[in-house]
């Protein structure tokens, strides 16, 4: 297998992106933490601002039917700004919900 030409502008590219998703693993609106609320049937994302985002699964289609089990599972990007549910294949973009109004300060433990 030969090793693959890579131009100049794609190396530009390239760095152009790694440089973007570093500054948006530093934001503050950057996920750091998800977990999935059973009581509330919600998916809650707990943001590097210590802000926490609560998002009703009915608004998540690419969780309907899915167990409550698997729920669990989910993992952060290492940008913070998706979700994932590796054995599910579900991938999914929260940038749009974390701007939303459904933001709440996080409770003091």
């Amino acid at each position: 297998m030969r090793p693959l030409a890579v131009s100049n502008v794609d190396r530009e590219r390239i760095a152009r992106a790694r440089q973007h998703g570093e500054r948006t693993a530093r934001s503050d609106r950057a996920v750091v933490a998800v977990r999935y609320d059973v009581q509330r049937d919600a998916i809650e994302l707990l943001l590097r601002n210590d802000r926490t985002v609560s998002i009703p699964r009915a608004n998540l289609p690419e969780l309907r039917g899915v167990e409550v089990a698997a729920l669990a599972d989910a993992v952060v990007s290492s940008e913070g700004d998706a979700i994932s549910w590796r054995a599910l294949d579900v991938d999914i973009d929260v940038t749009r919900f974390i701007a939303g109004p459904t933001t709440v300060p996080k409770p003091s433990v």
